[in-house]
Protein backbone atom coordinates (compact mmCIF):
# COMPACT_ATOMS: atom_id res chain seq x y z
CA UNK A 1 0.00 0.00 0.00
CA UNK A 2 1.61 3.33 -1.22
CA UNK A 3 2.33 6.23 1.40
CA UNK A 4 4.00 8.63 -0.67
CA UNK A 5 1.38 11.21 -0.65
CA UNK A 6 2.11 11.66 3.36
CA UNK A 7 6.09 11.57 3.07
CA UNK A 8 6.91 13.90 5.84
CA UNK A 9 9.95 16.80 4.22
CA UNK A 10 12.86 16.63 7.21
CA UNK A 11 15.64 16.30 4.68
CA UNK A 12 16.97 12.95 3.07
CA UNK A 13 15.44 9.51 4.63
CA UNK A 14 18.76 7.68 6.55
CA UNK A 15 17.16 4.81 4.70
CA UNK A 16 17.07 5.92 1.03
CA UNK A 17 21.21 5.04 0.76
CA UNK A 18 20.89 1.32 2.04
CA UNK A 19 18.04 0.96 -1.02
CA UNK A 20 20.58 -0.17 -3.74
CA UNK A 21 20.75 -3.89 -4.68
CA UNK A 22 22.79 -5.86 -1.85
CA UNK A 23 25.05 -8.77 -2.58
CA UNK A 24 22.84 -11.38 -0.60
CA UNK A 25 24.99 -13.12 1.96
CA UNK A 26 22.83 -16.59 1.97
CA UNK A 27 20.75 -18.49 -0.46
CA UNK A 28 17.30 -18.47 0.23
CA UNK A 29 14.80 -21.97 -0.15
CA UNK A 30 14.54 -20.77 -4.10
CA UNK A 31 18.18 -20.62 -4.46
CA UNK A 32 18.87 -23.96 -3.07
CA UNK A 33 15.99 -25.63 -4.85
CA UNK A 34 17.60 -24.92 -8.25
CA UNK A 35 21.05 -27.00 -6.68
CA UNK A 36 20.48 -30.97 -8.66
CA UNK A 37 21.02 -33.55 -5.78
CA UNK A 38 22.06 -36.61 -7.20
CA UNK A 39 19.93 -39.06 -5.30
CA UNK A 40 21.07 -42.24 -7.91
CA UNK A 41 24.41 -41.67 -6.42
CA UNK A 42 23.06 -41.31 -2.88
CA UNK A 43 21.61 -44.37 -2.76
CA UNK A 44 24.39 -46.26 -4.49
CA UNK A 45 26.21 -44.96 -1.23
CA UNK A 46 23.60 -46.45 1.01
CA UNK A 47 22.72 -43.21 2.27
CA UNK A 48 19.12 -43.86 1.45
CA UNK A 49 17.30 -46.60 -0.26
CA UNK A 50 15.85 -47.04 -3.27
CA UNK A 51 12.75 -46.52 -2.19
CA UNK A 52 13.80 -43.31 -1.06
CA UNK A 53 15.06 -42.28 -4.31
CA UNK A 54 12.13 -43.06 -6.13
CA UNK A 55 9.94 -41.15 -3.71
CA UNK A 56 12.29 -38.37 -4.43
CA UNK A 57 12.68 -38.69 -7.73
CA UNK A 58 8.98 -38.47 -8.26
CA UNK A 59 8.88 -35.51 -6.14
CA UNK A 60 11.67 -33.10 -6.98
CA UNK A 61 11.87 -30.75 -9.53
CA UNK A 62 8.02 -30.44 -9.94
CA UNK A 63 5.55 -28.06 -9.72
CA UNK A 64 4.04 -26.84 -6.64
CA UNK A 65 0.67 -27.95 -8.43
CA UNK A 66 2.35 -31.34 -8.64
CA UNK A 67 3.53 -31.48 -5.62
CA UNK A 68 0.34 -30.36 -3.93
CA UNK A 69 -0.90 -33.16 -5.29
CA UNK A 70 1.27 -35.86 -4.34
CA UNK A 71 1.42 -34.46 -0.72
CA UNK A 72 -2.88 -34.84 -0.91
CA UNK A 73 -2.50 -38.50 -1.62
CA UNK A 74 1.20 -39.74 0.16
CA UNK A 75 1.68 -36.51 2.84
CA UNK A 76 2.02 -38.47 5.78
CA UNK A 77 4.45 -40.91 3.05
CA UNK A 78 6.70 -37.91 2.21
CA UNK A 79 6.25 -36.01 5.69
CA UNK A 80 8.40 -39.00 7.31
CA UNK A 81 10.58 -39.37 4.20
CA UNK A 82 11.85 -35.53 5.40
CA UNK A 83 12.20 -36.10 8.66
CA UNK A 84 14.25 -39.18 8.95
CA UNK A 85 16.55 -37.70 5.81
CA UNK A 86 17.84 -34.64 8.10
CA UNK A 87 18.85 -37.68 10.97
CA UNK A 88 20.18 -39.89 8.51
CA UNK A 89 22.14 -37.19 5.37
CA UNK A 90 25.36 -35.32 6.95
CA UNK A 91 26.38 -34.00 4.11
CA UNK A 92 25.12 -30.06 4.29
CA UNK A 93 24.57 -29.41 0.96
CA UNK A 94 21.93 -32.25 0.92
CA UNK A 95 20.76 -31.38 4.22
CA UNK A 96 20.06 -28.21 3.17
CA UNK A 97 18.10 -28.77 0.22
CA UNK A 98 15.96 -31.43 2.67
CA UNK A 99 15.34 -28.25 4.25
CA UNK A 100 14.70 -26.47 1.41
CA UNK A 101 12.10 -29.12 0.22
CA UNK A 102 9.89 -28.49 3.63
CA UNK A 103 10.32 -25.35 3.73
CA UNK A 104 8.42 -25.16 0.11
CA UNK A 105 5.81 -27.10 1.22
CA UNK A 106 4.85 -25.31 4.51
CA UNK A 107 5.03 -22.23 2.38
CA UNK A 108 2.87 -23.90 -0.19
CA UNK A 109 0.35 -25.25 2.78
CA UNK A 110 0.57 -24.35 6.49
CA UNK A 111 -1.70 -26.78 7.26
CA UNK A 112 0.84 -29.49 6.14
CA UNK A 113 2.16 -29.57 9.77
CA UNK A 114 -0.42 -31.65 11.16
CA UNK A 115 0.74 -34.75 8.27
CA UNK A 116 4.69 -34.20 10.97
CA UNK A 117 2.06 -33.74 13.58
CA UNK A 118 0.64 -36.86 13.10
CA UNK A 119 4.01 -38.74 12.86
CA UNK A 120 4.82 -39.32 16.77
CA UNK A 121 3.60 -42.57 17.34
CA UNK A 122 5.87 -43.21 14.66
CA UNK A 123 8.74 -41.52 16.25
CA UNK A 124 8.99 -39.55 19.77
CA UNK A 125 11.98 -37.32 18.33
CA UNK A 126 9.44 -36.15 15.75
CA UNK A 127 8.55 -34.17 14.72
CA UNK A 128 10.90 -31.65 16.77
CA UNK A 129 13.95 -32.96 17.08
CA UNK A 130 15.42 -33.20 13.29
CA UNK A 131 15.18 -29.91 13.58
CA UNK A 132 16.52 -28.90 16.98
CA UNK A 133 19.69 -30.27 16.14
CA UNK A 134 20.03 -27.84 13.17
CA UNK A 135 19.83 -24.98 15.49
CA UNK A 136 23.33 -25.31 16.50
CA UNK A 137 24.86 -25.45 12.30
CA UNK A 138 25.45 -22.24 11.81
CA UNK A 139 28.05 -19.75 13.89
CA UNK A 140 31.23 -18.96 12.69
CA UNK A 141 32.79 -19.91 10.12
CA UNK A 142 30.67 -22.28 8.55
CA UNK A 143 29.65 -22.68 5.29
CA UNK A 144 26.35 -20.61 4.22
CA UNK A 145 24.63 -24.21 3.70
CA UNK A 146 24.88 -24.41 7.44
CA UNK A 147 23.60 -21.09 8.15
CA UNK A 148 20.70 -21.57 5.76
CA UNK A 149 19.50 -24.39 7.72
CA UNK A 150 19.58 -23.57 11.19
CA UNK A 151 17.80 -20.12 9.86
CA UNK A 152 15.31 -22.30 8.18
CA UNK A 153 14.69 -24.70 10.67
CA UNK A 154 14.06 -22.35 13.38
CA UNK A 155 11.27 -20.73 10.95
CA UNK A 156 10.31 -24.27 10.32
CA UNK A 157 10.53 -25.56 13.61
CA UNK A 158 8.93 -22.15 15.20
CA UNK A 159 5.46 -23.27 12.81
CA UNK A 160 5.18 -26.53 13.88
CA UNK A 161 5.31 -25.19 17.96
CA UNK A 162 2.98 -22.47 16.71
CA UNK A 163 0.30 -25.49 14.99
CA UNK A 164 0.71 -27.98 17.94
CA UNK A 165 -1.79 -28.19 20.70
CA UNK A 166 1.06 -28.06 23.07
CA UNK A 167 4.45 -28.53 23.20
CA UNK A 168 7.51 -29.06 25.62
CA UNK A 169 8.41 -25.94 26.95
CA UNK A 170 12.44 -25.91 26.52
CA UNK A 171 10.97 -25.91 22.63
CA UNK A 172 10.06 -22.10 22.25
CA UNK A 173 13.23 -21.47 25.25
CA UNK A 174 14.96 -23.07 22.70
CA UNK A 175 14.03 -20.76 19.58
CA UNK A 176 14.40 -17.62 22.08
CA UNK A 177 17.73 -18.84 22.58
CA UNK A 178 19.23 -19.09 19.25
CA UNK A 179 17.45 -15.69 18.11
CA UNK A 180 19.42 -14.38 20.71
CA UNK A 181 22.35 -15.77 19.73
CA UNK A 182 21.77 -15.09 16.22
CA UNK A 183 21.76 -11.68 17.22
CA UNK A 184 24.50 -11.12 18.60
CA UNK A 185 26.75 -13.30 16.04
CA UNK A 186 24.92 -12.32 13.29
CA UNK A 187 27.35 -10.54 10.20
CA UNK A 188 25.13 -9.98 7.88
CA UNK A 189 21.68 -8.20 7.39
CA UNK A 190 20.92 -11.68 5.80
CA UNK A 191 21.23 -13.17 9.08
CA UNK A 192 19.13 -11.39 11.31
CA UNK A 193 16.36 -11.05 8.63
CA UNK A 194 16.50 -14.73 8.72
CA UNK A 195 16.73 -14.67 12.60
CA UNK A 196 13.78 -12.37 12.77
CA UNK A 197 11.76 -14.19 10.43
CA UNK A 198 11.94 -17.35 12.74
CA UNK A 199 10.95 -15.32 15.26
CA UNK A 200 7.85 -13.53 13.76
CA UNK A 201 6.60 -16.89 13.29
CA UNK A 202 6.32 -17.67 17.31
CA UNK A 203 5.06 -14.35 18.23
CA UNK A 204 1.95 -15.25 16.48
CA UNK A 205 0.90 -17.20 19.61
CA UNK A 206 0.17 -14.74 23.09
CA UNK A 207 1.76 -17.51 24.92
CA UNK A 208 5.23 -17.22 23.46
CA UNK A 209 4.52 -13.26 23.05
CA UNK A 210 4.76 -13.17 26.65
CA UNK A 211 7.95 -15.68 27.22
CA UNK A 212 9.46 -13.79 24.97
CA UNK A 213 9.02 -10.42 26.61
CA UNK A 214 9.21 -11.92 29.42
CA UNK A 215 13.03 -12.98 28.61
CA UNK A 216 13.77 -9.40 28.06
CA UNK A 217 12.88 -9.81 24.58
CA UNK A 218 12.13 -6.08 23.95
CA UNK A 219 15.33 -4.78 24.65
CA UNK A 220 16.59 -7.29 22.45
CA UNK A 221 14.72 -5.70 19.54
CA UNK A 222 15.73 -2.22 20.42
CA UNK A 223 19.05 -1.85 19.22
CA UNK A 224 17.66 -2.78 15.61
CA UNK A 225 14.93 0.16 15.97
CA UNK A 226 17.08 2.74 14.49
CA UNK A 227 16.60 5.27 11.67
CA UNK A 228 19.98 4.29 10.35
CA UNK A 229 19.12 0.39 10.08
CA UNK A 230 18.73 -1.41 7.17
CA UNK A 231 15.38 -0.83 5.92
CA UNK A 232 14.26 -4.48 5.87
CA UNK A 233 15.96 -5.13 9.36
CA UNK A 234 14.09 -1.97 10.65
CA UNK A 235 10.44 -3.04 9.29
CA UNK A 236 10.77 -7.00 10.83
CA UNK A 237 12.30 -5.69 14.15
CA UNK A 238 9.34 -3.29 14.58
CA UNK A 239 6.92 -5.94 13.44
CA UNK A 240 7.67 -8.05 16.33
CA UNK A 241 7.05 -5.46 18.40
CA UNK A 242 3.65 -4.65 17.00
CA UNK A 243 3.18 -8.70 17.17
CA UNK A 244 3.75 -8.29 20.67
CA UNK A 245 2.00 -5.19 20.99
CA UNK A 246 -1.04 -6.98 20.64
CA UNK A 247 -1.99 -8.69 23.93
CA UNK A 248 -1.94 -6.54 26.62
CA UNK A 249 -0.39 -8.20 29.87
CA UNK A 250 2.83 -7.48 27.35
CA UNK A 251 1.10 -3.93 25.82
CA UNK A 252 1.31 -2.94 29.23
CA UNK A 253 3.52 -5.10 31.57
CA UNK A 254 6.99 -5.04 29.59
CA UNK A 255 6.63 -2.38 26.97
CA UNK A 256 6.97 1.07 29.84
CA UNK A 257 9.83 -1.14 31.11
CA UNK A 258 11.40 -0.51 28.19
CA UNK A 259 12.48 2.32 25.85
CA UNK A 260 10.47 1.18 23.16
CA UNK A 261 8.04 3.83 22.72
CA UNK A 262 10.59 6.46 22.55
CA UNK A 263 12.34 5.01 20.22
CA UNK A 264 9.49 3.86 17.93
CA UNK A 265 8.83 7.78 18.32
CA UNK A 266 12.51 8.69 17.07
CA UNK A 267 11.08 6.91 13.63
CA UNK A 268 8.48 9.42 13.30
CA UNK A 269 9.40 12.12 11.10
CA UNK A 270 12.30 11.04 9.83
CA UNK A 271 11.77 8.04 8.25
CA UNK A 272 9.66 8.49 4.97
CA UNK A 273 9.68 4.19 4.12
CA UNK A 274 6.16 3.65 3.59
CA UNK A 275 5.57 0.03 5.08
CA UNK A 276 8.17 1.00 8.05
CA UNK A 277 5.81 4.62 8.60
CA UNK A 278 2.97 2.35 8.77
CA UNK A 279 3.62 -0.45 10.96
CA UNK A 280 5.45 2.06 13.60
CA UNK A 281 2.01 4.21 13.09
CA UNK A 282 -0.32 0.10 14.12
CA UNK A 283 2.43 -0.12 16.69
CA UNK A 284 1.65 2.82 18.71
CA UNK A 285 -2.08 2.71 17.88
CA UNK A 286 -1.88 -1.04 19.64
CA UNK A 287 0.00 0.26 23.10
CA UNK A 288 -2.27 3.37 23.18
CA UNK A 289 -4.22 2.98 26.53
CA UNK A 290 -2.13 0.34 27.88
CA UNK A 291 -0.16 1.35 31.05
CA UNK A 292 1.89 4.05 30.72
CA UNK A 293 2.67 4.09 27.13
CA UNK A 294 0.30 7.41 26.46
CA UNK A 295 1.84 9.62 28.70
CA UNK A 296 5.34 8.20 27.00
CA UNK A 297 4.50 8.84 24.07
CA UNK A 298 3.54 12.47 24.91
CA UNK A 299 6.78 12.84 26.51
CA UNK A 300 8.49 11.47 23.41
CA UNK A 301 6.82 13.63 20.91
CA UNK A 302 4.30 11.24 19.10
CA UNK A 303 1.31 13.71 18.79
CA UNK A 304 3.43 16.83 17.20
CA UNK A 305 4.51 13.96 14.79
CA UNK A 306 0.91 12.44 14.46
CA UNK A 307 -0.76 15.75 14.16
CA UNK A 308 1.77 16.63 10.92
CA UNK A 309 0.45 13.08 9.82
CA UNK A 310 -2.88 13.72 9.75
CA UNK A 311 -2.76 16.78 8.41
CA UNK A 312 -0.89 14.74 4.72
CA UNK A 313 -3.08 13.12 2.44
CA UNK A 314 -2.87 9.24 3.11
CA UNK A 315 -3.90 6.78 1.05
CA UNK A 316 -4.17 3.82 2.68
CA UNK A 317 -7.10 3.71 4.90
CA UNK A 318 -6.19 1.71 7.25
CA UNK A 319 -2.87 3.81 8.38
CA UNK A 320 -5.71 6.48 8.02
CA UNK A 321 -7.53 5.32 10.75
CA UNK A 322 -4.68 4.08 12.94
CA UNK A 323 -3.75 7.61 13.07
CA UNK A 324 -6.38 9.52 13.70
CA UNK A 325 -7.18 6.48 16.31
CA UNK A 326 -3.99 7.36 17.52
CA UNK A 327 -4.62 11.27 17.58
CA UNK A 328 -7.36 11.02 19.62
CA UNK A 329 -6.68 8.65 22.38
CA UNK A 330 -3.18 11.18 22.93
CA UNK A 331 -5.29 14.53 22.66
CA UNK A 332 -7.41 12.72 25.63
CA UNK A 333 -5.04 11.99 27.51
CA UNK A 334 -2.63 15.06 27.49
CA UNK A 335 -6.30 16.85 28.22
CA UNK A 336 -6.51 14.86 31.30
CA UNK A 337 -3.29 15.21 32.59
CA UNK A 338 -2.52 17.97 35.49
CA UNK A 339 -0.79 21.31 34.17
CA UNK A 340 2.45 19.88 35.86
CA UNK A 341 2.07 16.44 33.80
CA UNK A 342 1.41 18.10 30.70
CA UNK A 343 4.53 20.50 31.43
CA UNK A 344 7.20 17.86 32.39
CA UNK A 345 6.03 15.85 29.66
CA UNK A 346 6.81 17.99 27.31
CA UNK A 347 10.28 18.63 28.94
CA UNK A 348 11.14 15.28 28.57
CA UNK A 349 9.98 15.30 24.78
CA UNK A 350 12.69 18.31 24.12
CA UNK A 351 9.75 19.87 21.80
CA UNK A 352 9.11 23.02 23.26
CA UNK A 353 7.01 25.54 22.43
CA UNK A 354 5.47 29.01 23.92
CA UNK A 355 2.27 26.83 25.78
CA UNK A 356 0.31 28.41 27.88
CA UNK A 357 2.84 26.80 31.14
CA UNK A 358 5.74 28.75 30.19
CA UNK A 359 3.73 32.08 30.18
CA UNK A 360 1.18 31.91 32.90
CA UNK A 361 1.95 33.47 36.16
CA UNK A 362 -0.86 31.08 37.74
CA UNK A 363 0.83 27.99 36.21
CA UNK A 364 4.41 29.37 38.00
CA UNK A 365 3.07 30.42 41.53
CA UNK A 366 0.78 26.97 41.39
CA UNK A 367 3.62 24.85 40.43
CA UNK A 368 6.97 25.92 41.04
CA UNK A 369 7.34 23.87 44.37
CA UNK A 370 6.84 20.78 41.99
CA UNK A 371 10.45 21.47 40.46
CA UNK A 372 11.39 19.97 43.72
CA UNK A 373 10.37 16.40 42.86
CA UNK A 374 12.68 13.51 41.99
CA UNK A 375 15.50 15.57 43.19
CA UNK A 376 14.94 18.78 40.64
CA UNK A 377 14.19 16.57 37.66
CA UNK A 378 12.86 19.18 35.61
CA UNK A 379 15.48 21.63 36.30
CA UNK A 380 18.28 18.79 35.02
CA UNK A 381 16.08 18.38 31.87
CA UNK A 382 16.31 22.05 31.00
CA UNK A 383 20.02 22.43 32.15
CA UNK A 384 20.41 19.60 29.25
CA UNK A 385 18.44 21.24 26.67
CA UNK A 386 20.31 24.12 27.27
CA UNK A 387 23.42 22.16 26.17
CA UNK A 388 22.54 19.97 23.56
CA UNK A 389 19.32 21.77 21.35
CA UNK A 390 20.23 23.04 18.45
CA UNK A 391 16.85 24.82 17.82
CA UNK A 392 16.81 28.59 18.87
CA UNK A 393 13.58 28.22 20.12
CA UNK A 394 13.67 25.31 22.56
CA UNK A 395 16.75 26.88 24.11
CA UNK A 396 15.00 30.16 24.61
CA UNK A 397 12.01 28.76 26.44
CA UNK A 398 14.58 26.35 28.74
CA UNK A 399 16.59 30.11 29.13
CA UNK A 400 13.05 31.62 30.44
CA UNK A 401 11.78 28.88 32.20
CA UNK A 402 14.81 28.42 34.65
CA UNK A 403 14.36 32.29 34.91
CA UNK A 404 10.74 32.02 36.09
CA UNK A 405 12.25 29.05 38.89
CA UNK A 406 14.24 31.76 40.20
CA UNK A 407 11.56 34.08 40.31
CA UNK A 408 8.79 32.00 41.61
CA UNK A 409 10.76 29.39 43.81
CA UNK A 410 10.77 31.16 47.59
CA UNK A 411 14.70 29.34 47.88
CA UNK A 412 15.05 29.55 43.52
CA UNK A 413 18.40 31.86 43.53
CA UNK A 414 19.87 30.10 46.54
CA UNK A 415 18.91 26.80 44.65
CA UNK A 416 20.41 27.55 41.79
CA UNK A 417 23.48 28.73 43.50
CA UNK A 418 23.95 25.09 44.49
CA UNK A 419 23.79 23.36 41.38
CA UNK A 420 26.69 25.09 39.73
CA UNK A 421 25.83 23.12 36.17
CA UNK A 422 22.86 25.58 35.60
CA UNK A 423 24.32 29.01 35.87
CA UNK A 424 27.26 27.39 33.29
CA UNK A 425 24.95 26.02 30.50
CA UNK A 426 23.25 30.03 30.88
CA UNK A 427 25.96 31.69 30.63
CA UNK A 428 27.54 29.57 27.61
CA UNK A 429 24.79 31.39 25.57
CA UNK A 430 25.65 34.91 26.52
CA UNK A 431 27.70 35.37 23.38
CA UNK A 432 25.11 32.77 21.14
CA UNK A 433 25.04 34.26 17.55
CA UNK A 434 21.37 33.73 17.95
CA UNK A 435 19.94 37.73 19.40
CA UNK A 436 17.13 35.91 20.52
CA UNK A 437 18.55 33.64 22.64
CA UNK A 438 21.43 35.90 23.58
CA UNK A 439 17.61 38.08 25.30
CA UNK A 440 16.63 35.21 27.21
CA UNK A 441 20.58 34.31 28.51
CA UNK A 442 20.89 38.00 29.97
CA UNK A 443 17.07 38.15 31.24
CA UNK A 444 17.71 34.37 32.86
CA UNK A 445 20.67 35.28 34.42
CA UNK A 446 19.08 38.81 35.78
CA UNK A 447 16.66 36.94 37.34
CA UNK A 448 18.99 33.95 39.01
CA UNK A 449 21.30 37.17 40.61
CA UNK A 450 18.36 39.92 41.75
CA UNK A 451 16.09 40.23 44.10
CA UNK A 452 13.50 42.83 43.40
CA UNK A 453 12.26 40.72 39.66
CA UNK A 454 9.03 42.20 39.81
CA UNK A 455 11.16 45.60 37.74
CA UNK A 456 12.09 42.98 34.95
CA UNK A 457 10.10 42.24 31.69
CA UNK A 458 8.10 39.12 31.69
CA UNK A 459 9.33 38.42 28.75
CA UNK A 460 11.63 39.61 25.74
CA UNK A 461 9.28 37.83 22.63
CA UNK A 462 8.75 41.12 21.77
CA UNK A 463 12.77 42.43 21.32
CA UNK A 464 12.34 44.85 24.36
CA UNK A 465 15.58 44.41 25.57
CA UNK A 466 16.13 43.25 29.20
CA UNK A 467 16.77 45.29 32.00
CA UNK A 468 20.39 45.82 33.27
CA UNK A 469 21.24 44.36 36.91
CA UNK A 470 22.11 47.61 38.36
CA UNK A 471 19.32 49.03 37.22
CA UNK A 472 16.93 46.54 39.26
CA UNK A 473 18.60 46.45 42.26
Amino acid sequence: MSLHTMQVTTGLDPLQVLEQEETHTLPDTETVLLNKIPWSSIAKGNTISRQDESLLQNYDKHSAEVKASILDEQGPVYAELFLRLLLQIHTPEHRAYIVALVDEMLTLDENYTSLFMGLRAVNPAYPFEPFVRLLSSSGGDKPAEDHYMSSTAAKILALLIVKSPSVDEDLPRAIFNWFNQRLHESHSVDETVFALSALQVLLRKNEYRIQFASKDGINQLLPLVRIDQHRQVLYQAVFSLWLLSFYRPVAAGHFPRTRAVQALSKLLGVVTADKVVRITILTLNNLAGRGRCCQEMIESGVLKKVNNLSSTAIADPELKAAVESLKTVLRTELQQMSSWERYLAELISGNLEWSISHKSERFWRENVLRFEDDKFRALGILTELMRVSTDENVISIALHDVGEFARYHPRGRTILDEIPDVKVAVMAHLDSPSPLIQRHALLCLQKMMITNWEFLPTSVEDGHEAASPVAAQ
